[in-house]
């Protein structure tokens, strides 16, 4: 089995500003923590955040009249507003149009830590590109947060029409930049804008183009029966309840915050089966999907973002606000890492080694291959949790059967016995969360860590991510063995 990284934030901030039980400190001195208007567990989403409330109600205006390269303006929620922008090269981010959200709390320090030890102070409120491609621009991080130079010159109570003005900037090309930053930018618009073309290059040879199409629709005949009236349908559909799906999909609970439910047809699993393959027979460029598994692809990046878009929203989000209800994140999941991976029972990728995701939810689908057999999913605690490396369950795979759990969750994949299996993995994600937790507004997820208190079960151990993987089988290991 193959070694693992398993970090638990993709936001590089969290290193300086997050000390090891989530409290900000200061640089060099992670006992230290720094005062902070808010509480440790603030986490302000739109609909709470009076300036976001304010600036939702100059969205009509917007609409009424759009500055030049906003297509679109509407408020989507209590104080959050979706622009689409339509500026830039046609050669580069120009090549699409750009969903941009404004709402809910800042990114960034505040005063007094900046005053003290340097950084960039919290911005007015949080302006965020809901594309992936973003995270490829320039000042824009990796949960597509527009950063402090964005707001440079804007004042504390910017205008929505000031931030529509300096977004359209930002994919233009904002000026005067030096010659530096000027190549930065250019670079930053290269690699997106390549992103963009190989999505519009493989959708014009796609072998379903339903599932790559820019605004899909999550068809009926997808779907199992039970779960076609409440999933089925596109980005304009209201979501339903966590509730009313857990009870149409009659989910089978296998622990604590664990359920597994039948969820696509056969069918359904072969066309994404065969869509892969199809992109894998292409020479266009394709990146694997994490360090865990070198076997796979990332489907966000050969048009399938739009479609897992619509399950993020019909289905993982609203079970998670169910079943989460009492994590922070639980009502603001809103993007995600989607890709499929591949076990084979000949070679090194036959499992996983034990680990926890990089994300709040996990949806696990298994697609399969004909004539697999074994590789159960098998899960232990949760990271940070006393019991974390105590087993809890495992969910044996069905084709079209779906697993979903917390991204905290330790758990691996057992060695498959036979055969070839491909699973569909969404890796859900909140940037407000994120966003509170990279600047010490609230812990990360899964601290601050409890003491473990019970001898780990063998098959919760980690190679990869246990430093005490060796000494735990060797205290356990049976008399004379070894």
């Amino acid at each position: 089995r193959q070694r693992i990284s398993t970090s638990r934030t993709s936001r590089t901030r969290l290193t300086r500003g997050v000390g090891h039980m989530g409290k900000r400190s200061a640089p060099g001195d992670p006992g230290a923590p720094l005062p902070s208007p808010q509480s440790a567990d603030a986490l302000i989403l739109p609909h709470a955040h009076a300036f976001s409330l304010e600036t939702a109600s100059q969205a009509s205006g917007i609409a009424a009249d759009p500055p030049d390269g906003v297509i679109g303006c509407c408020a989507v929620s209590p104080g959050l507003v979706l622009l689409t922008l339509r500026a830039g090269s046609p050669s580069g981010y120009g090549l699409r149009d750009w969903p941009l959200l404004v709402g809910g709390a800042g990114v960034g320090d505040e005063p007094a830590f900046v005053l003290a030890y340097g950084g960039v102070v919290r911005s007015p409120l949080a302006v965020r590109f809901a594309a992936a491609a973003a995270a490829y621009m320039h000042g824009v991080d990796d949960a597509y947060f527009c950063g402090g130079s964005f707001w440079d010159g804007l004042g504390d109570r910017p205008t929505l029409r000031q931030i529509a003005e300096r977004a359209v900037e930002t994919l233009r090309g904002p000026l005067p930049l030096d010659e530096a930053d000027r190549e930065r930018w250019l670079a930053a618009e290269a690699q997106a804008a390549g992103k963009l073309r190989v999505v519009d290059e493989y959708r014009r040879m796609a072998r379903c183009p339903d599932l790559v199409a820019p605004a899909p629709v999550l068809r009926a005949e997808w779907l199992v029966p039970a779960l076609r009236p409440l999933v089925a349908g596109d980005a304009h559909a209201p979501p339903s309840s966590g509730e009313a799906l857990l009870r149409a999909a009659r989910a089978e609970p296998l622990a604590d915050g664990i359920v597994a439910f039948d969820l696509f047809e056969p069918r359904f699993c072969e066309l994404l089966l065969a869509e892969v393959d199809a992109y894998e027979a292409t020479p266009l460029p394709r990146r694997r999907p994490n360090t865990m598994n070198r076997g796979g692809l990332i489907v966000n990046e050969i048009g399938l973002e739009p479609l897992m878009d619509l399950l993020l929203r019909r289905l993982i989000a609203p079970l998670a606000a169910h079943l989460y209800s009492a994590e922070p994140f639980a009502a603001s999941l809103d993007h995600h890492h989607s890709f499929v991976v591949a076990y084979r029972h000949r070679g090194d990728e036959c499992g996983l080694d034990m680990h926890h995701d990089a994300s709040e939810a996990t949806l696990n689908v298994c697609l399969g291959r004909e004539g697999f057999t074994g590789g159960g999913l098998r899960f232990c605690g949760r990271f940070g949790g006393e019991a974390h490396r105590r087993n809890v369950a495992v969910a044996d795979h069905a084709v079209g059967r779906a697993t979903l759990h917390l991204g905290r969750q330790r758990h691996g994949a057992d060695d498959l016995t036979s055969g070839e299996r491909l699973n569909l993995i969404v890796w859900a994600r909140s940037s407000a969360f994120r966003a509170a937790a990279a600047y010490g507004y609230i812990a990360p997820d899964g601290y601050p860590k409890e003491p473990e208190q019970a001898r780990p079960d063998l098959e919760c151990l980690s190679l990869a991510n246990d430093d005490d993987y060796h000494e735990q089988r060797a205290r356990q290991a049976p008399s004379g063995e070894g």
